[in-house]
């Protein structure tokens, strides 16, 4: 069926899912919290106890060379450090683990502008080959959003960085499932160079990922 565009905005797809704010994920985690067993709370602790000790949490200073040292472990040295470096928030970042937040913040941000794009050239061609094209690319990055927003971002929250990085691996499938659409009707993408982007951002995030997963389990 067509896509209308009100569907492709975030702000607008609650019928497809809601997101939930900071504050109703926090909510529910002090619920969750509650109603947990004592020995299950303090395990909980003892687990980010130790991961502060272990310097996966952020810590009091920063290091100028940390993007650059950690960028280097990474699949993709050169994209990493652009990255990053080009974001603000990452000014703040303390560690491994600032960098990996950032990172993701990064990425779904990336599928929020993108989607935009989407939005703006689906205007006017409803039914379409382009039209359908489009659809295809709105869908991925819907599925992008989620694995990002809720699942990615609970996981991290959770301290579950490899599976952080199974569900940003599979939001990193949006930029190759989008560009497929086009190659399915012979139509160049005007989409090609943001899916790309998107493709190396979540890269990226997914190996830093990889990199808290590997320093927790030393």
């Amino acid at each position: 069926q067509p896509v209308h565009a009100a569907s492709l905005y975030r702000e607008e797809s609650v019928a497809i899912y809601t997101v939930p704010t900071q504050q109703q994920r926090l909510a529910k985690c002090k619920a969750q919290t509650a109603m947990a067993s004592t020995a299950t709370t303090v395990a909980m602790a003892i687990v980010v106890l130790a991961a502060v000790s272990s310097d996966v949490l952020p810590v009091a200073e920063a290091d100028a060379g940390l993007i650059s040292r950690t960028c280097k472990k990474t699949k993709t040295p050169a994209i990493c450090v652009a990255m990053l470096r080009a974001d603000r928030r990452t000014d703040g970042a303390m560690n491994l683990y600032g960098l990996a937040s950032n990172a993701l913040l990064i990425a779904i941000d990336t599928v929020y502008n993108n989607t935009r794009v989407i939005v703006d050239l689906f205007k006017g061609k409803e039914g379409t080959p382009e039209g359908g094209a489009l659809d295809g690319c709105n869908q991925a990055y819907l599925e992008a959003d989620n694995d990002l927003e809720l699942q990615a971002r609970l996981a991290l929250d959770f301290l579950d960085y490899a599976g952080a990085s199974k569900v940003i691996l599979l939001a990193k499938d949006a930029g190759d499932m989008c560009e497929d659409a086009f190659k399915a009707i012979k139509k160049m993408s005007p989409l090609a160079d943001m899916d790309r982007q998107m493709t190396e951002r979540c890269g990226v995030t997914a190996d830093l990922m990889d990199l808290l997963a590997s320093k927790r389990s030393e």
